[in-house]
């Protein structure tokens, strides 16, 4: 576990956005480890992780700096980016796949 800061943001879609954030987070010397931004729906769902310093940035400071973003809908904190977790789906299907009783399958999502 790194103890980077990883949140999810989730916006009404419309240029600029990615723009913004890095924009806001170069401002305040943050650095971005990784995003990643699903579109679905007129909305923007984007997962980032920001890289912890040693000087304090905490996830309420965090939530008061996107709150600032226009267009903001919801926020939240998040534990692992989905790209982690898909990675750990993919691993599992391809380590498992002739092994795993017929139509079982952990990582179904309901």
């Amino acid at each position: 576990m790194t103890g980077n800061l990883k949140h999810q943001l989730i916006f009404k879609d419309r240029i600029g956005i990615v723009f913004d954030i890095a924009r806001l987070m170069t401002g305040q010397g943050l650095n971005i480890v990784n995003m990643e931004v699903e579109q679905r729906d007129g909305l923007a769902k984007i997962s980032i992780e920001i890289e912890k310093y040693s000087y304090g940035i905490d996830k309420e400071s965090l939530f008061a700096l996107f709150s600032t973003l226009p267009g903001l809908e919801n926020q939240s904190e998040l534990f692992t980016l989905p790209h982690s977790w898909r990675g750990v789906r993919k691993h599992y299907r391809t380590a498992y796949q002739r092994d795993k009783p017929q139509g079982f399958n952990p990582f179904r999502m309901r």
